[in-house]
């Protein structure tokens, strides 16, 4: 018998001590993305988290969270995290342990075998029994399910009383998995004159584990969830009407489906990964810390006790842990995927074993522990034994599975980027090298640039085919990251979102990662993220007349993060880390705000923003204070959009020997912007 669990739920004092800090509500601002984010998640922010299906939380919700840690990291408001803990706490009192193992979780049956034939009823009723009834009121007709705009298939089954005796068809099932939750779904309408019913029988005990009744004139989606009974009884799917006393009633039936209900490796990582990023967040920062603590540690036991466990130690689900490979595979016990590439015991796909790699080595983080490391490392470079070199473009290309003989494509590849750039940022796993050779996939490979805007092709390996062009051009978050390495990716998703409407989780992160590597506001301003050639120096800042001995991310001298940036003066000549600010509107009044602090030389700090076109100096700003203080200047942008502006983050005088200033969360930003 399953062990009895507490759910961790939201308290109504949380709930008031929150909305009394953060009441306001979050205002619009001047920046595009920004504006669109907030306009559009008002509207669609609420689709998933309330869903007990993992496929929708997994493929929606896991997208909108990610998005909110994000709009958090860049605007510092509260109420990104408040919304966040809502959504979060609704999913895991929602969470169940419908397989009675012991571990809570999410199920769903979108991908479980159907376990009936020609449920569509496009080859007659082949596979169907007819009980008392006939080939007049039992047939195939030419009027298929009409729902949501679309239609399916060609033919649906059309069932008509006689006024004097039940006229049914029904099914029997395939096989079942025994003390299972399984869904009954299907299509249906009748003339008005009768109700439909589909139902699940037990012969063997002639009893009814579940019904449906179908009772409108129009196509509607019917379902229901029931539980299987022990191996060995005899299940029916049957469908009929309420009553037979009518004459002509006639109920119409179509793509009558039944499956199990299962747990997925990649729905627990898709889900556990945003989960894990608040919890490093909350820990990584003191002032959030006294509202969110809590919160954090009840997320981590419930990471810690049943998302990550359970693949290796439930007796329903089997050890799922290949310790020779150094991979996960799917359950021996049942068979979770429908079609033949993903059977009991097969390796998983690479989206799903690299995202689950993504959470184990977020925990790490948090909790140190080694076997979550160890399982990290080992998945990744399973992983690289997979990657093959394109050496036309000096760049990679991979596989969707072991198992399946097709180049990753560019939706599921995005799942894979996300923990190849993870594992990168803590220093594992892959090299500067393997970076770039991601980057020229997605930059050389990917992007059609012939087209305008710039589109992404279906495949990493350029395959633009099945299923038409660019099916998955928008599919673009944790692509997106890629800006950390090469300018240019950011354009391919900028341009493309300019003119969309997000109305889905992952267009929301896109959104968010777009507006992460905006250089309106100057990109990598914590100095967090390094680049692919040099792990001292910022990602998207340049050493100008500086080197690495002069110009460096600082792991000691930082305001909030993980670094800072250090400029040390060398006596002889200007030491720069310079950035080129894009994106400003002409004629435009900004500010830019940082946090900075020298040492006691008197070499000092100064900023410069330049309008390298014409010479001028926009800004030219110097400071001496020697522990951390927030400065702020206001200017304005050149009134020609063609100028080229730049950022430069030096020393007040070049000619101290050694002297030290040192940066941090430098931003620029319109002054009718809120952020």
């Amino acid at each position: 018998m399953a062990k009895i669990k507490s759910k961790i739920l939201l308290g109504l004092s949380m709930i008031m001590a929150i909305h009394m800090l953060f009441s306001q509500s979050i205002l619009a601002s001047s920046n595009i993305w920004y504006d669109k984010y907030v306009a559009n998640e008002n509207i669609y922010g609420s689709s998933y988290y309330t869903s007990k299906d993992s496929s929708d939380l997994a493929w929606g919700e896991s997208y909108l969270l990610r998005s909110y840690i994000e709009l958090y990291n860049q605007t510092k408001d509260n109420q990104w995290l408040q919304k966040f803990t809502l959504h979060v706490d609704k999913m895991i009192s929602n969470s169940n342990d419908d397989d009675n193992d012991g571990y809570l979780g999410w199920t769903t049956y979108k991908y479980s075998p159907i376990e009936l034939d020609n449920g569509g009823f496009e080859l007659d009723l082949n596979n169907w029994t007819r009980f008392q009834s006939t080939t007049s009121t039992a047939f195939q007709n030419n009027e298929p399910a009409v729902y949501n705009q679309s239609q399916y298939g060609e033919h649906s089954l059309t069932l008509k009383t006689n006024g004097s005796s039940w006229q049914k068809v029904y099914q029997k099932m395939m096989s079942y998995e025994p003390n299972t939750k399984y869904r009954l779904r299907l299509f249906g309408k009748t003339n008005g004159l009768v109700m439909g019913e589909a139902y699940v029988h037990d012969r063997t005990t002639n009893t009814i584990l579940g019904k449906a009744t179908i009772d409108s004139t129009e196509w509607g989606f019917y379902n229901i969830d029931f539980t299987t009974p022990s191996s060995g009884h005899n299940l029916e799917i049957w469908l009929g009407h309420n009553t037979y006393t009518v004459s002509n009633g006639i109920t119409y039936f179509d793509q009558v489906e039944v499956s199990a209900y299962y747990p997925y490796h990649v729905h627990d990582a898709m889900i556990g990964i945003p989960i894990a990023e608040f919890i490093r967040l909350i820990n990584n920062t003191p002032e959030l810390q006294l509202i969110y603590q809590n919160k954090a540690n009840s997320y981590r036991q419930f990471v810690e006790n049943e998302l990550i466990p359970k693949w290796e130690h439930s007796q329903v689900i089997g050890n799922t842990w290949d310790s020779i490979l150094g991979t996960y595979r799917e359950s021996k016990n049942y068979t979770a995927q429908s079609g033949t590439t993903n059977g009991p015991g097969t390796t998983l796909p690479y989206n799903m074993f690299l995202a689950f790699s993504q959470l184990l080595i977020i925990m790490y983080d948090i909790n140190g522990n080694s076997s979550y490391l160890e399982k990290a490392k080992r998945i990744n470079e399973y992983f690289k034994t997979k990657l093959v070199v394109d050496p036309n473009h000096d760049s990679y290309l991979w596989k969707y599975s072991d198992n399946y003989n097709s180049w990753e494509d560019t939706s599921h590849g995005q799942l894979d980027l996300s923990a190849i750039v993870e594992m990168y940022r803590y220093g594992l796993s892959y090299s500067g090298d393997d970076i770039e050779k991601f980057a020229n996939t997605f930059s050389n490979v990917m992007v059609d640039r012939t087209v305008t805007p710039n589109k992404v092709k279906n495949f990493v390996s350029g395959n633009n085919t099945t299923r038409g062009p660019f099916i998955y051009t928008l599919n673009l978050a944790n692509w997106t990251e890629l800006s950390q390495f090469d300018k240019s990716v950011w354009p391919v998703a900028a341009e493309q979102y300019r003119s969309i409407t997000p109305n889905s989780g992952f267009k929301f992160l896109t959104l968010a990662q777009i507006m992460k590597w905006d250089r309106a506001k100057l990109v990598n301003r914590g100095f967090e993220y390094t680049t692919s050639f040099d792990n001292t120096q910022p990602a998207q800042w340049v050493r100008t007349n500086s080197t690495a001995a002069t110009a460096y991310m600082d792991t000691q001298n930082k305001i909030s993060g993980n670094y800072g940036a250090t400029i040390k003066s060398n006596g002889t000549s200007w030491q720069y880390l310079t950035q080129t600010w894009e994106e400003w509107v002409p004629s435009t009044s900004y500010t830019l705000t940082f946090s900075g602090k020298t040492d006691t030389t008197g070499a000092g700090g100064r900023v410069i923003i330049k309008n390298e076109t014409t010479g001028e100096s926009l800004v030219n700003y110097t400071f001496e204070n020697t522990s951390w203080q927030s400065h702020s200047v206001t200017f304005n942008s050149p009134s020609n959009s063609s100028h080229v502006v730049r950022v430069y983050l030096g020393n007040k005088s070049y000619a101290i020997l050694n002297g030290k200033v040192h940066f941090d969360n430098i931003k620029i930003k319109a002054q009718s912007d809120v952020w």
